[in-house]
């Protein structure tokens, strides 16, 4: 009785809150892939950053289920498709969890030691899942929530529990010896197989879990296949900016990780990777602004500026330090004739041409910049500068000086339908384009240290390490979501691309309803 009481304490059901499936998405690295399990319609992948189901009907991913919408945050050790429903039962370093797709409900509990081993019954599914805890066995009814002590297990021969890789590769002999060319990248990076299944319907179709590769479908008679890609390589988003028909994203890296561009379409069933966009064989280990013009992508990294025409793969690096070391890029906005480039030196203009001009005498950090018809606004560490046609370096304008609180350094900067809109780190302002007056305020919502804002119909979304929120500036109202809770980490960009607002986070990248964030 003791112990029936102990697990009925510690069951823990999650479930996905108020976010509708859809609304709320985020994209991680999902290349390291712990458990496998597939059904006759489904294969799911559990990896390190969540759950991602492949379809296999219609040759595409689902939305992938992370820690925001019930993931367990503990380590899996082994997946068991659930036969009732599209779902799957997972056994964790601290005890067990269950997704039921249909109706986008997770339930998870926790048991003394883990999850050892578990099965379901060939002959009674629905008699629920046994699972192996350092006491013994428990069963798990669906639903039910709670681990309870099994007084009676099926034999043997009904159990369908995980199945090893080395079992499993031991079944597919050609598999086993074509491993060096099933896990080896384009970069002739080596990874190993993880885990595995064997679809019901087929016998001809395995998929396998790598260590980095991600899924690997292949078939086991004869060793032909390759991974199934999705996802980005990295955990964290630095970086993201609106394209056509999706955004561009790229993470920071630490020394021996994975550094990439990636392309990710608007209704994440595209992932693209370059990892030649840094430029092959740099130290860039970050692209800390991108801007879209003119189907050119570009890349402002700590050692200089990457132009890449958009889908090429390849481009070229300018020197915009003029021979200084470091020339780290730290804004872009687009010129009437080229792209302006702000940097821990100064402000530089890239033509057409390629020709690259620095602006003499104004070597202070540049961190913000935006553009407004033939003008543009500067925010540096020292505050608030505007750039006049016929200027030969940015002043401060008369009704600007006005307002001493934007002399502090600037975060960000954004052009909202001819609004200037700037951020400090815990500060708004925004210039009436009637008349020119500056109006500062405080954010009336939290949102910690401000680090960048994203123009909008009606105003402005402003992200910050707090939380996400848009400011109605004709109506000066605040609606937004918080961290944690509503996302999962402190966010470093946001962009709006038609029905979605794109979140960067340290966590991983973001795509949330427009409606939905705005209608709560």
């Amino acid at each position: 009785m003791k112990r029936v009481l102990a697990y009925a304490l510690l069951a823990l059901p999650v479930s996905s809150g108020f976010w509708r499936p859809g609304d709320r998405v985020l994209i991680s690295d999902f290349s390291v892939v712990a458990a496998v399990a597939a059904t006759t319609f489904k294969v799911y992948a559990a990896t390190l950053n969540g759950l991602i189901i492949y379809d296999r009907g219609a040759g595409t991913f689902d939305l992938p289920q992370t820690t925001l919408d019930g993931y367990p945050g503990a380590q899996v050790r082994f997946a068991i498709a659930d036969p009732v429903g599209n779902g799957v039962w997972l056994g964790t370093t601290e005890g067990w969890a269950h997704y039921n797709q249909d109706i986008n409900q997770w339930d998870s509990g926790i048991i003394p030691g883990g999850a050892r081993d578990a099965f379901l019954d060939a002959q009674d599914p629905l008699g629920g899942f046994y699972v192996q805890g350092f006491n013994g066995w428990y069963v798990v009814q669906h639903g039910g929530g709670v681990a309870t002590p099994a007084t009676n297990l099926p034999p043997l021969n009904r159990r369908n529990g995980p199945q090893g890789i080395r079992a499993m590769l031991a079944r597919a002999p050609v598999v086993n010896g074509m491993q060096g060319r099933l896990l080896t990248d384009a970069r002739l990076r080596t990874y190993q197989f993880t885990a595995g299944a064997i679809t019901p319907d087929r016998p001809d179709e395995m998929f396998l879990g790598t260590s980095g590769l991600g899924v690997v479908r292949v078939n086991p008679l004869s060793g032909q296949g390759g991974s199934l890609p999705f996802g980005i390589p990295n955990q964290r988003a630095s970086v993201v900016v609106p394209g056509p028909d999706g955004v561009w994203t790229v993470g920071s890296a630490r020394a021996g990780e994975r550094r990439a561009l990636t392309w990710v379409s608007d209704d994440l069933s595209r992932f693209t990777v370059n990892e030649d966009a840094l430029g092959r064989g740099t130290s860039v280990l970050l692209a800390q602004r991108m801007l879209y013009s003119g189907s050119t992508l570009w890349l402002g990294t700590s050692l200089g500026l990457f132009q890449m025409p958009a889908g090429s793969g390849t481009g070229q690096f300018y020197d915009v330090g003029a021979g200084l070391p470091g020339p780290n890029v730290l804004s872009l906005a687009r010129a009437p004739d080229g792209i302006w480039v702000g940097t821990a030196q100064g402000l530089a203009l890239i033509t057409p041409a390629g020709a690259v001009t620095r602006m003499p005498g104004y070597d202070r950090a540049i961190p913000a910049l935006a553009a407004q018809r033939e003008s543009l606004w500067v925010g540096t560490v020292d505050g608030l500068a505007l750039l006049v046609p016929g200027s030969t370096s940015p002043a401060v304008p008369p009704e600007l000086a006005q307002v001493p609180t934007l002399r502090a350094p600037i975060a960000a900067l954004a052009n909202a339908h001819d609004t200037i809109v700037v951020a400090t780190a815990d500060q708004l302002g925004w210039r009436d384009p009637r008349d020119g007056t500056w109006t500062v305020l405080r954010p009336r919502a939290p949102v910690g240290t401000i680090t960048a804002l994203a123009p909008d119909a009606g105003g402005v979304w402003i992200a910050g390490t707090g939380g996400l929120v848009f400011w109605d500036i004709g109506h000066q109202t605040f609606r937004g979501i918080s961290v944690p809770g509503d996302l999962p980490a402190a966010i470093r960009d946001v962009a709006v691309q038609g029905d979605y607002v794109w979140v960067a986070t340290d966590a991983g990248l973001v795509r949330l309803s427009r409606d939905a964030v705005l209608h709560r």
